[in-house]
C-alpha cells in the first residue's frame, strides 16, 4: 500500500480496513506535493481516501512579548508531567517535564491554574490522551520564535488529527505561501525542532522522506507514543540509529 503524506491528503491507519482492494492512496486536488511511501506496484489502481474536506482552521496566533507569564502542571498524561505556560489571552508553551530540548523552567512564571486559556488546554489536552480529536486550537503567542519558524508552526496547525506530513511537503507548502523557489528541508526541520508548543502544534506529526521519524524534542519514545495513541502502527516507519532523514 502506498501512502501519501503531505499536508492535507494523507491515509489515516483507521481507514486500512476499507481500502483493503487497492494499494494506492491518493491526495486530494490541490493539495501540495507529499511524498509516497511506495509498498505496492506502480501500476496499482488508485482508490480514494476518507479524508477531511479541507485542513483544520488555523488558531488565533499572535507574536507579542508578554507582561508575565502564567504556568500550570498537567499531570493527567501518559508520556510524563507537562508543564503549560500562557499570558492572559494564549498558549505561550507546552513543555514536557523531562529530555525538552531549548527549555527550562523560569522562576518568574507564576503558577495560576485560573488562566482561561490554560484552562482550555487542559481540557484539550484530556480529550487529545482519550485518543479523540479535540478540535479547534487555543489561541497561541510564538513571541520566542523567528517570522520563518511561526511560518512553520502554521503550517504544522494544519495537520489534522490522525495525519502525517514530511518535512519536504512543509517546505513545498511554504515556496507556494512565500513565492519563494526551493525552500528547504533542512530550514523546516529547524523550524520543527524549535516549536514551542509541543502536541497542540503537532510536530510529532511530521516525519522524514524515508517513513524515519527522524528525532523530537520531546525524546523519540514520546513521538511514538503520540503517533500510537493517533491511530498509527509503527510498521510504517522507522526509528532512526543516528542523524536524522529529512
Amino acid at each position: 500500500m502506498t501512502y501519501t503524506l503531505d499536508i492535507l491528503g494523507y491515509v489515516n491507519p483507521a481507514h486500512e480496513a476499507a481500502t483493503d482492494d487497492a494499494d494506492v492512496a491518493t491526495a486530494p486536488t490541490g493539495a501540495p506535493a507529499g511524498v509516497a511511501f511506495a509498498d505496492a506496484p506502480a501500476s496499482a489502481p488508485a482508490a480514494p481516501v476518507s479524508a477531511p474536506a479541507s485542513a483544520p482552521a488555523l488558531p488565533l496566533i499572535t507574536a507579542t512579548e508578554p507582561e508575565a507569564t502564567f504556568a500550570r502542571w498537567y499531570r493527567d498524561s501518559p508520556i510524563g508531567d507537562i508543564y503549560l505556560t500562557a499570558d492572559e489571552n494564549a498558549l505561550t508553551g507546552v513543555w514536557f517535564d523531562t529530555h525538552q530540548k531549548y527549555w527550562e523552567p523560569k522562576p518568574e512564571d507564576i503558577l495560576n491554574e485560573k488562566i482561561p486559556v490554560l484552562q482550555q488546554t487542559a481540557e484539550w489536552l484530556d480529550i487529545y490522551f482519550e485518543g479523540r480529536d479535540p478540535g479547534a486550537l487555543p489561541p497561541i503567542n510564538l513571541y520566542r520564535v523567528t517570522p520563518f519558524r511561526r511560518m512553520v508552526c502554521e503550517e504544522m496547525c494544519k495537520i489534522p488529527f490522525g495525519a502525517v506530513t514530511s518535512y519536504g511537503a512543509i517546505a513545498h507548502a511554504l515556496e507556494a505561501r512565500t513565492g519563494k523557489p526551493k525552500m528547504s528541508a533542512r530550514a523546516v526541520g529547524g523550524g520543527v525542532g524549535h516549536n514551542p508548543v509541543s502536541i497542540v502544534i503537532p510536530c510529532h506529526r511530521v516525519v522524514g522522506a524515508n517513513k524515519s521519524l527522524t528525532g523530537y524534542g520531546g525524546g523519540i519514545q514520546r513521538k511514538i507514543t503520540l503517533l500510537e495513541l493517533e491511530g498509527w502502527n509503527m510498521a510504517h516507519f522507522t526509528v532512526p540509529t543516528k542523524g536524522t532523514a529529512l
